[in-house]
């Protein structure tokens, strides 16, 4: 008897999914032949099922990007609130969502390959580290992750594709802290572009690669391999101190000599 029950359900669910009429007799442990769906009817099912999932998958999108939409506001919002005392004049950090206008342009790299993958939620454009400082805490409060952006150089185009991405292209210091020496500071904003002409100023030699829209922090982090490599090493090789903002948003001067020692190692190549 279960098993009819079973048999018997099972028609029905079936003849209700391929709108079929039942022309079959069920005994307990046979089931005779039926005639087939007709390509009528699989051609019907077959659009009912794609509006059905092509319905889902807009209202699916649609949730998510207004989802996205709130969760960059509050992030947008805690950065405002955190940098208040540092704005004079109504001057403020330049930040896109994606209802801003400048979001189009700000969120694609150079390599536009995949460029349909490249919709961050916030993309920021900080000026002083005390504002890398605050998007970084900001993120571990809405729960976003965060994606640092030099040059928007990127082989794979994948990158900074969703959270909150901080751009440092206005970090573009150069100091030159004692000629004597050879020390420079460099923002991690500057292209190697503007690198080569403010070394050439100063009738400095720098080790790095061609490209001149390439970004130096993103260069210094591979290595840093160009055509003086083999005379003079990797771009890494002379970095002799790094200011970062940490996971936490902590502002750290790591040298060789102090207790952030390993975040120079790690930016050297970590012993590779």
């Amino acid at each position: 008897a279960t098993l009819h029950n079973m048999i018997v359900w099972f028609d029905k669910w079936r003849n209700k999914l391929y709108g079929l009429r039942s022309n079959q007799t069920l005994v307990v442990g046979e089931v005779r032949a039926r005639e087939e769906p007709s390509a009528a009817n699989l051609a019907q099912l077959t659009s009912l099922k794609l509006a059905q999932s092509n319905s889902f998958k807009s209202s699916r999108l649609s949730y998510l990007k207004n989802t996205r939409q709130l969760s960059a506001k509050i992030a947008k919002g805690c950065i405002r609130e955190a940098l208040s005392l540092d704005w004079k004049d109504g001057e403020s950090m330049t930040m896109h969502t994606m209802l801003d206008e400048g979001y189009e342009e700000s969120r694609l790299t150079w390599n536009r390959a995949k460029k349909n993958l490249q919709y961050p939620d916030l993309v920021v454009f900080p000026r002083t580290k005390e504002e890398v400082s605050a998007v970084v805490r900001c993120a571990r409060k809405s729960g976003h992750h965060i994606c640092a952006r030099n040059g928007k150089h990127s082989f794979e185009s994948d990158t900074c594709t969703y959270g909150i991405v901080v751009d440092v292209r206005n970090l573009d210091e150069v100091v030159v802290k004692n000629f004597e020496e050879g020390a420079v500071r460099l923002g991690a904003g500057l292209t190697l572009g503007r690198v080569a002409v403010e070394m050439n100023k100063e009738q400095l030699e720098f080790p790095m690669g061609l490209c001149a829209s390439v970004g130096l922090t993103g260069l210094v982090l591979v290595g840093g391999q160009g055509t003086l490599s083999r005379h003079y090493g990797m771009t890494s090789d002379y970095i002799s101190a790094v200011e970062l903002v940490d996971q936490a948003g902590e502002i750290v001067y790591a040298t060789e000599f102090n207790n952030f020692s390993d975040y120079l190692w790690l930016a050297r190549g970590g012993g590779s």
